[in-house]
């Protein structure tokens, strides 16, 4: 039972850290290029949209995982590293799959407890 109680607590925080006026996962989705590509190039993102950018991700596992997948990308293409194709495979692959067990357990897990 204090799994459930941890998972309904969980949820209660994200209710009451809600905004009146936030970005959804599309939001979020058209945002990433953007912040990705000034975060790769060392700007500051203290802009309104970075600020609900970063709100989003507390309070949504998945593009919390998606984000930091296509930050790690592009920090790696900026340093023209070339990840080993078996082991980038497997990282995506592990993201990948942590990510969709952790919408399918529950929408409210803290990204923050991976």
């Amino acid at each position: 039972m204090s799994m459930y109680l941890e998972l309904f607590r969980k949820w209660v925080r994200r209710i009451y850290a809600t905004q009146e006026k936030e970005i959804d996962c599309d939001g979020f989705f058209e945002a990433i290029p953007e912040v990705v590509d000034r975060e790769v190039a060392g700007e500051k993102t203290t802009a309104p949209l970075f600020v609900e950018v970063e709100r989003h991700m507390k309070q949504c596992p998945q593009c919390h995982d998606l984000y930091l997948a296509v930050r790690d990308a592009a920090l790696l293409e900026s340093r023209q590293v070339v990840p080993e194709p078996v082991a980038f495979q497997g990282a995506v692959y592990t993201r990948t799959e942590r990510t969709a067990r952790s919408a399918t357990t529950s929408n409210w897990a803290d990204p923050a407890d991976d």
